[in-house]
């Protein structure tokens, strides 16, 4: 089966768009506007899909092992704001992954039951500022975002000299609040802001196949759920900014 990525490539594409038009906009004749860029690492609930593999490997008649269960794992971050009297307002976009495999390995070959999922959100941001001494700066922010999510499931083997592979992409949309504190540091127009939160999930659309837009469901002993994913967890970033204009 051949992945079409339309969907999210479409859906990314538009998600940029409206960020930087934000950007644009909320930096015009701003006091302090800025942009800045980061990485970091975030934790992921995703309990349904954890329920999902939890049975379909314990259906096989052979017993696979969780080798990895939706491990912390990097994100990315864009965000571009304006600084106003005690508070910042601007919106940001980021980029989050995570994942699991169940296994078998032997003499004669393995099996293997991944499951994938990258997270693209985008939505505004308000910091509100705690202290102020010289360069640096003390916030409590808060954060409401729009998220996509493509889903992948892959199940491959191989038997001796047989190899066999099958991959499956469905996609969701969602939304999320978060809160967290950061503190920045400014040197000269650049200035280096290290944050902690924790981002909550608070809606999510079952997760709809790719090719076939069918809703996906599972059984969780003799209850149907619907398949979906759960973004909530904690969130830590490092990242570097840069002044559009000279700090008064």
């Amino acid at each position: 089966m051949v992945l079409d990525f339309n969907i999210y490539n479409k859906t990314l594409s538009r998600l940029t768009i409206i960020l930087f038009s934000l950007l644009f906009f909320s930096n015009a004749d701003a006091q302090d506007p800025y942009v800045q860029g980061g990485f970091g690492m975030g934790t992921y609930y995703m309990q349904r899909l954890k329920d999902f593999e939890h049975g379909a490997t314990n259906g096989s008649a052979i017993r696979m092992e969780n080798v990895e269960n939706f491990e912390p794992y990097w994100s990315y971050v864009l965000k571009g704001g304006k600084i106003l009297e005690k508070k910042e307002i601007g919106s940001n976009l980021s980029f989050s992954s995570t994942g699991s495999r169940s296994a078998y390995e032997d003499y004669s070959g393995y099996i293997y039951f991944d499951q994938i999922v990258y997270g693209l959100s985008i939505g505004p941001y308000m910091n509100f500022l705690l202290r102020q001494k010289a360069n640096s700066t003390f916030y409590f922010g808060l954060a409401a975002n729009f998220i996509t999510s493509y889903y992948k499931i892959k199940e491959s083997n191989r038997i001796l000299d047989q190899e066999f592979s099958d991959v499956m992409g469905a996609w969701s949309i969602g939304g999320e609040l978060g809160f967290n504190f950061s503190y920045r540091y400014d040197i000269h127009k650049f200035f280096v802001q290290p944050e902690a939160g924790l981002m909550i999930n608070v809606a999510n659309s079952v997760l709809r196949t790719i090719e076939e837009n069918q809703k996906i469901f599972y059984y969780s002993g003799s209850d149907q759920k619907a398949l979906k994913v759960n973004w909530s967890g904690i969130r830590a970033f490092v990242s570097v900014g840069y002044y559009l204009k000279s700090k008064e």
